[in-house]
């Protein structure tokens, strides 16, 4: 069983339990600009033409037209977690002036919310000292199929702290929407811990120990990352 971590603001985490969904987004929303690279390369002309030109020199022929190129934008949706647990640079990055919310979820819970539309897919996120196109051409084309699920998992090494691991929902009737909400029928089983920021305020700590015991959630307190004992 694998754990996942999100970590958001109050105002989102308390979306999530009220509404009772995840919103995944299109992967054009992350705000890294080596997201989706490949992806973004075959909107260009020249980045076209080089993995044309890679594509053909490795598997002899060209792997995609302008309806390949749409398919891998416009119909895929996903949400980014992290497989660490409690760290200071997850809540520094996250602060939200200190009141922040991780929650904390099974990987195959989240495989489960498939029951209820497009198939949920998953894939933990590879750090690279050189985002190239062609180890990232390596990566999705091949000779008999492409595996667009991997233009999503890959990041730079610069952003190696964040551990992650993303789900991803490939829409195939395609939408205009850059959001796809995905329903979770139980949250109060399906959010198996909240965390509170360590540094929150105590007044907010109260209002979660309220509010969590209201909606049936596995409230944990504040991180004690900084706790000192001795």
């Amino acid at each position: 069983m694998t754990k996942l971590y999100r970590f958001m603001s109050l105002k989102r985490f308390k979306e999530l339990v009220e509404k009772k969904e995840l919103v995944l987004v299109k992967p054009s929303m992350w705000e890294d600009p080596y997201e989706s690279y490949i992806y973004k390369a075959l909107q260009d002309d020249i980045g076209r033409s080089k993995i044309k030109d890679l594509n053909f020199a490795r598997l002899g022929k060209e792997t995609y037209d302008d309806e390949f190129i749409q398919l891998f934008g416009d119909n895929y949706y996903g949400q980014c977690w992290t497989e660490t647990n409690d760290s200071d640079a997850m809540w520094r990055i996250y602060s939200y002036e200190n009141t922040t919310i991780r929650v904390e979820v099974m990987l195959e819970d989240l495989k489960e919310l498939s029951n209820h539309g497009p198939k949920v897919i998953d894939g933990k996120v590879s750090y690279v000292s050189d985002m190239s196109l062609e180890k990232e051409v390596e990566k999705v084309f091949f000779k008999d199929h492409v595996n667009a699920l991997n233009v999503y998992l890959t990041k730079r090494k610069e952003f190696e702290h964040e551990n992650e691991h993303r789900i991803m929902i490939f829409n195939h009737l395609g939408s205009s929407s850059n959001i796809l909400p995905l329903a979770i029928s139980n949250v109060e089983t399906f959010i198996k811990s909240v965390m509170l920021h360590p540094q929150a305020a105590d007044e907010l700590n109260e209002e979660m120990i309220k509010y969590c015991n209201k909606m049936n959630l596995n409230y944990i307190g504040k991180s004690k990352l900084y706790e000192v004992s001795f």
